[in-house]
């Protein structure tokens, strides 16, 4: 049975040499036919040229050059098509995540003859803020959305060819990898792990905030349906109000001066409306994009067994 091991290089010149050893150690004890595909995301550091060289002089692996940063999803997903292996290894290349938990994913498979296992977090890394926000996204998406997971997953995640080739069938542009992995189904099982904490992480809260709009606006219908109950609300609480009035009016009781009340009305509409345009804008925006049917990644070149080829996918 062939492995594949699959990692996307972005920022990742310090740990790209240490990763190819380990990794290569960790599929040397499970099989003797595998393979380690390095995706290089446009990473603008010397990540790109160490793995060229490395994948120059080994058979074992196989170095894809995309023409530029296409964002860590999109260069996942490539890097898992561009595998051959009966089973596909996906895991971080910044050494957070142990090559060594192959063993530990391929024995969880096996005795839950599982399709996929995803890696979750014993505990959570990171400072206050980055554990409150995700606890939030996390609970939201599973609320809400059409493909939940489960919380504190890592990228790290074992999965069958079957798996592989039915992540094919989806289409989307806008992709969100651990959204597609729980949207395709099959059998999944989940492994804890302990996830280290030793690099700077390269999502800034503008990529994160981003990530969550992409993500929950991509798997989940319930922001516009929000918009609707939002609206039925405002409507319900505007007739009581003219109801009020009106009978005020008719009794001729002495009435507020109102200023107030009406500007705070006023604002809160408003603000309810410019949301709503803007919530209906990004799933036009999703939408403009998967009619373009622009390609997710486009690839510079690959050098697979020592041999440097042209190839692209969409």
């Amino acid at each position: 049975m062939k492995t594949s091991i699959v990692t996307t290089l972005y920022m990742s010149e310090d740990y790209v040499c240490e990763f190819v050893e380990r990794a290569r150690a960790a599929a040397q004890r499970l099989s003797d036919e595998y393979e380690i595909i390095l995706v290089n995301d446009g990473s603008p550091d010397k990540a790109g040229e160490l793995a060229r060289e490395l994948a120059s002089a080994a058979p074992d692996l196989v170095f894809v050059d995309l023409t530029r940063n296409f964002g860590h999803h999109p260069a996942m997903l490539e890097g898992v098509f561009q595998a051959s292996g009966d089973q596909v290894f996906m895991i971080d290349s910044d050494l957070e995540e142990d090559p060594a938990w192959l063993d530990l994913f391929a024995e969880r498979m096996r005795n839950e003859n599982a399709d996929i296992v995803i890696g979750v977090q014993r505990e959570r890394k990171g400072n206050w803020f980055e554990q409150v926000s995700g606890h939030a996204f996390y609970a939201l998406h599973s609320r809400f959305a059409d493909a939940p997971y489960a919380p504190n997953e890592t990228t790290a995640r074992l999965m069958s060819r079957r798996f592989v080739e039915a992540l094919r069938l989806f289409p989307e542009r806008d992709v969100c990898f651990s959204s597609l992995c729980n949207l395709a189904g099959f059998r999944q099982a989940v492994i804890t792990v302990d996830k280290l904490a030793s690099s700077p992480t390269t999502y800034t809260m503008t990529r994160k905030l981003s990530l969550f709009v992409d993500t929950f606006t991509g798997y989940s219908t319930a922001p516009l349906k929000a918009i609707f109950y939002i609206g039925l609300a405002i409507s319900l609480i505007s007739g009581v109000g003219l109801v009020w009035l009106l009978l005020n009016w008719f009794f001729e009781r002495d009435t507020l001066d109102g200023w107030t009340s009406l500007m705070m009305s006023i604002w809160f509409i408003g603000g309810v409306l410019v949301l709503s345009i803007g919530t209906i804008g990004w799933y036009v925006g999703k939408m403009l994009n998967e009619l373009k049917q622009r390609p997710r990644t486009l690839i510079r070149d690959i050098v697979r067994q020592g041999q440097k080829g042209q190839d692209a996918h969409d």
